[in-house]
């Protein structure tokens, strides 16, 4: 046999680290992972099953491409760690090897030799999570919904709003990777589903009354420190030039501030 029939070729995740991570709509959890080994083309990847219920590829059927389960939420880099391992690659190797396919009288079916039966065996045993093998606890991805997890522990829209403030900044308040960078704060490795979606919601939010709004009203307000000096100057200027704030505010809470302080508050769209 040629080294280039012996070479066997190993796919990386790409992805986010929550790569592996599918749940089909109106399912209750997401599909199941697997590390795959097609012994016909000598390729191994790890990927989530497409599969709903117990559908089997022909392949894997007739044991032409061998599937062993991993555990639910692997993370990328735990999975590509994997692949990169030397007693991973040392059994896969033997596996592959002792790997022949025979006509079955009705489909070709895989065989495995003895020194890769039990290479399979010890294999299955580096792999499982439940005999202490090479994935533990840090290595899974905890997949949450971002306005949730912001709000964890009873925090308001407000109060997300203002550490999200603290940690990326204004200028990159509309950016879910940037949000998603931060999400590290809880421990372990979280992915935060529908950042997007929440930045846009926190986007209308209401710093008056600290709730959600479908639309805002843009207020303008002087705010006391400035009025001696804009009366002075002849309520000349404009904002921001003028010393004057703006602010968004629910229509409710722009309606209050106006009635509080009429002459020095407008609204300006």
């Amino acid at each position: 046999m040629s080294d280039t029939e012996r070479t066997i070729t190993y796919h990386k995740v790409i992805g986010g680290q929550d790569a592996l991570h599918y749940q089909y709509q109106g399912q209750t959890r997401p599909q199941p992972i697997y590390l795959e080994i097609d012994c016909d083309s000598r390729e191994v990847r790890i990927d989530w099953n497409a599969e709903i219920g117990n559908a089997v590829p022909m392949k894997v059927y007739h044991q032409r491409v061998l599937r062993y389960s991993l555990p639910d939420y692997l993370s990328r880099d735990a999975a590509n760690r994997a692949l990169a391992d030397e007693t991973v690659m040392g059994l896969v190797e033997r596996i592959v090897n002792g790997y022949s396919c025979e006509w079955g009288g009705s489909n070709l079916r895989g065989r495995l030799d003895a020194d890769a039966t039990v290479a399979e065996e010890l294999f299955e045993g580096l792999i499982d999570s439940d005999c202490g093998g090479m994935f533990n606890d840090c290595d899974l991805v905890q997949v949450v919904d971002a306005e949730e997890w912001c709000t964890q522990g009873g925090d308001s829209h407000a109060d997300a709003l203002a550490a999200l403030r603290e940690e990326i900044g204004d200028a990159t308040l509309d950016s879910a990777e940037a949000m998603q960078a931060i999400s590290a704060w809880g421990g372990g490795i979280y992915y935060l589903r529908d950042c997007d979606v929440y930045l846009e919601r926190l986007s209308r939010l209401c710093e008056g009354c600290g709730e959600i709004h479908d639309e805002l009203a843009m207020v303008e307000i002087m705010p006391e420190c400035h009025r001696a000096s804009h009366v002075a100057a002849g309520n000349s200027g404009v904002y921001p030039l003028n010393g004057a704030e703006r602010v968004r505010r629910c229509a409710e809470c722009a309606k209050e501030m106006i009635e509080t302080d009429p002459e020095w508050t407008s609204i300006v769209e």
